[in-house]
């Protein structure tokens, strides 16, 4: 996935809330006492999926993205609500996710260099059914151990996130 296929970026808060940060090679889930970073990040399914006419098609969507430096903690990742935009978005303006977390993806970037995958299948055929309720998801972090992975911008494309996709008809899963 690249910036014509996906859009990512940082949101922290604490003493940088009002600031906006412009997405880079990499991004940054953590705690640290009342500061957090989050991930916002969107698929543009509409630049991938354009001729493809309805989500019941989709058996299984798996976002994969590379872990730079692993964590013991779970991060979680939700559906957003409202729509945002990368080039302006502050800890202050990020939109709200849909909870309660319980309705979350849990996942855990424990091997360093490895992928940790997202199983969104359920939110890609929402998606490609009805476009506009596409906001994107959020990466929250649960603990104080930081995790890093790689974003849509790295230069080598072989460590960007991919997306896995399989249909009805395939004849793998």
């Amino acid at each position: 996935l690249n910036g014509d296929m996906m859009t990512a970026v940082e949101v922290r808060g604490g003493k940088e809330k009002d600031d906006h940060f412009s997405p880079g090679e990499s991004f940054t889930t953590k705690v640290d006492g009342t500061d957090e970073s989050r991930v916002l990040l969107k698929l543009k399914t509409k630049s991938f999926l354009a001729s493809t006419e309805e989500g019941a098609m989709l058996k299984r969507a798996v976002l994969r993205i590379k872990v730079l430096e692993a964590s013991e903690d779970e991060i979680i990742a939700c559906r957003l609500i409202r729509e945002w935009s990368a080039a302006e978005v502050t800890w202050i303006t990020q939109p709200a996710y849909e909870g309660p977390k319980e309705r979350c993806i849990f996942i855990k970037p424990n091997k360093k260099n490895d992928w940790v995958d997202i199983d969104i299948s359920d939110w890609m055929r929402q998606w490609m059914s009805e476009p506009k309720t596409n906001y994107g998801m959020v990466l929250i972090p649960q603990g104080k151990d930081a995790a890093t992975l790689v974003s849509h911008l790295d230069p080598q494309s072989e460590e960007r996130p991919r997306l896995s996709l399989s249909c009805h008809g395939d004849k793998s899963d």
